[in-house]
């Protein structure tokens, strides 16, 4: 498999139509949408379709990409950068319950963080958290964010948390 991008043990794609059954079966795990405040795809059509129609990409430079293990080019899930409603940019990652723990999270969202200073140009990024996912909330404290504040944004049924880290920060973490 040819990737976009690649870490020492992932390789991240566009996602494509053909990422279809990978997302649905993702996103049908209630453990892996727990925090979310997401509903899984009804059915394999519409993940197909939304996959299909995710082209972010060229037209902001930046997006969500399927993540697979570079060994056996297996999905694992997804990682990236986009613009929210608020033209903030937003790191968030996804990945499958049966490789959490692995550090592929950590390691993927601290690609992406470096991508988005060093090759976007980016002085800011985000990342939003439900306050009981303490998982998630631990991957964004080890790639140097730090929580920002609550915010009025429905990720299941509890308050979110904002992390954040800036160009800056960064560059001092090095």
């Amino acid at each position: 498999m040819k990737w976009e991008f690649e870490t020492e043990r992932l390789g991240f794609t566009r996602i494509t139509n053909a990422h279809g059954e990978f997302m649905y079966h993702l996103n049908s795990d209630p453990d892996v949408m727990k925090y979310t405040g997401e509903k899984a795809f009804s059915n394999l059509e519409e993940a197909i379709a939304f996959c299909d129609n995710y082209k972010p990409y060229d037209t902001t430079g930046m997006g969500r990409y399927s993540c697979f293990l570079k060994n056996g080019q297996r999905f694992i899930g997804w990682c990236g950068l986009k613009r929210n409603e608020n033209e903030l940019v937003d790191l968030g990652f996804r990945l499958k319950k049966s490789d959490w723990g692995k550090g592929y999270a950590t390691e993927a969202a601290h690609f992406f963080i470096s991508y988005g200073f060093q090759n976007l140009g980016l002085s800011m990024i985000i990342g939003n958290v439900s306050q009981n996912n303490h998982a998630s909330k631990k991957v964004l404290e080890k790639v140097g964010m730090r929580f920002e504040k609550e915010i009025d944004k429905d990720c299941g049924d509890d308050l979110t948390y904002r992390y954040k880290i800036t160009k800056e920060e960064w560059k001092s973490l090095k």
